[in-house]
């Protein structure tokens, strides 16, 4: 008698991978000594829920999702630290807008969105202006995971060192989406504002960015910034 064949197991990617192709193609690849690698990629993503949050993952949360997925781990965090090589080089080149000063808050709000507001990882980055507040360079301090990125006062500081300026904008992105400010964000501002002044050098304001929705922490607190004087007039509003 004719014995019916097992169902062959299910491989297919979960719903809702269909809007992950080009994640998959770029996650596949690293994957491809695990069986069905593809479909493992469509898992980790839907798992993960981003492309930044597998490759941040830990071979023991990649081995809670798929046994095949742990050994992989070195792979995945080598294309974190290569994504946060070329992230750097990539905003550091970015085409920048030297004419116009940073006299309005709006002005500063907008261009810091457009360098990391739909980042999927942490970015922390300072806009170095001239007495003028005309822009002079602009500098990415650090990259984190999805949700932190470790900024250290004292590379804020060396940029003053190394950039004679009457002050800066320090910028980073949020990717949950969210662009209020966390209690570390004020911490981290006020930590930087005491380092810049025993520089001799402002910190005229600090923006988080989500998306195209930004906050001006020194529109919120206007108290917790330097005021500019009479040359430097960087206004929180336009």
């Amino acid at each position: 008698m004719h014995q019916p064949q097992p169902a062959a197991p299910d491989r297919s990617p979960p719903a809702g991978a269909i809007d992950r192709l080009e994640d998959i193609r770029i996650l596949a690849p690293l994957l491809g000594d695990r069986p069905h690698p593809a479909a493992l990629a469509a898992r980790l993503l839907e798992r993960f829920g981003s492309l930044a949050r597998v490759v941040h993952a830990t071979p023991a949360q990649l081995n809670a999702c798929d046994a095949a997925a742990a050994a992989t781990a070195p792979r995945l965090h080598a294309l974190a630290d290569l994504h946060g090589a070329l992230l750097r080089a990539e905003l550091e080149t970015v085409t920048l807008l030297w004419g116009r000063p940073f006299t309005s808050g709006a002005y500063a709000r907008r261009f810091a969105a457009s360098l990391v507001g739909n980042r999927d990882r942490e970015v922390v980055g300072a806009l170095v202006l001239t007495a003028r507040l005309h822009l002079l360079r602009h500098v990415v301090i650090a990259e984190g995971t999805y949700d932190r990125a470790a900024c250290y006062v004292r590379e804020v500081a060396r940029l003053v060192v190394d950039n004679p300026t009457p002050g800066i904008i320090l910028y980073h992105g949020h990717p949950s989406g969210d662009p209020t400010p966390s209690r570390a964000d004020w911490a981290l501002t006020e930590a930087v504002r005491d380092a810049l002044g025993t520089l001799e050098a402002s910190l005229f304001d600090h923006i988080v960015c989500a998306g195209a929705a930004t906050v001006s922490m020194a529109e919120l607190e206007p108290g917790r910034f330097d005021p500019c004087d009479g040359r430097t007039q960087y206004l929180v509003d336009e």
